[in-house]
C-alpha cells in the first residue's frame, strides 16, 4: 500500500497494533500524518496531520501518542483532538508498559509518564542512549534496550532502577525473558 492507494505518504516511520481492536494498526508517517489502517478492509483513515515529522506511534486504549525528535503529541482517541503536547528534546524511543505509562528514552535519560506527570527514572551516561536501537517493556516489568554492543535491561530493585547488560553467545540461540 502506497500513497497511490490512499496513504498520506510512502514513508511509514512506525506501526502500532491497536490495543482494543486486533484488526487495526496505526501508522505514523514522515510527513507528520498518522491514522488507522484496517487489516480486513485495507482501508486507511487519516486521524491526524500536523507539523511534527512522526518517528513513532503508540496506540493505547484512551490515547494515541506520536513522537518526533523534539516533541510528543498525545491525541485523545475520542475525536482525535490534541490532548497534550510536550517538549521532548533528543527523543530516541518510546514504549508503553502494562499500566499504559509511557517510557521515553532521550539522549540523557529514561523517563516515564504517570498520568500527566513525567519523571526521570534513570540518568544515562554520556553517549549511552545514542547507541540504543529499540526500547521495549516486558510483562515482567523489565525495560529492555537493544544497542550496538548487545542487549541490556533495567529493572526496579531496592535501590531504584539498575541496568543489567546481557552477553549473548554469538554461535547459538538463547532465550531471554
Amino acid at each position: 500500500f502506497t500513497a497511490a492507494d490512499g496513504l498520506p505518504d510512502n514513508i511509514v516511520q512506525s506501526v502500532s497494533f491497536d490495543r482494543t481492536n486486533q484488526n487495526i494498526v496505526w501508522l505514523a508517517f514522515e510527513n507528520g500524518c498518522a491514522g488507522m489502517f484496517d487489516l480486513n478492509t485495507h482501508q486507511y483513515v487519516s486521524t491526524y496531520c500536523g507539523e511534527l515529522p512522526v518517528k513513532q506511534i503508540l496506540a493505547l486504549e484512551q490515547e494515541v501518542w506520536l513522537a518526533g525528535n523534539e516533541a510528543v503529541i498525545v491525541l485523545n482517541r475520542t475525536g482525535m483532538q490534541v490532548k497534550n503536547k510536550m517538549t521532548a528534546s533528543g527523543l530516541l524511543q518510546m514504549a508503553a508498559d502494562a499500566e499504559a505509562n509511557i517510557w521515553l528514552l532521550q539522549n540523557t535519560s529514561l523517563k516515564r509518564t504517570i498520568g500527566e506527570q513525567v519523571e526521570t527514572v534513570i540518568t544515562l551516561e554520556p553517549g549511552e542512549a545514542e547507541s540504543v536501537h529499540d526500547l521495549i517493556v516486558s510483562k515482567t516489568g523489565r525495560y529492555w534496550v537493544t544497542t550496538k554492543s548487545g542487549v541490556a535491561f533495567y529493572e526496579n530493585g531496592a535501590k531504584g532502577f539498575v541496568k543489567r547488560n546481557i552477553t549473548l553467545p554469538l554461535h547459538q540461540n538463547s532465550e531471554v525473558t
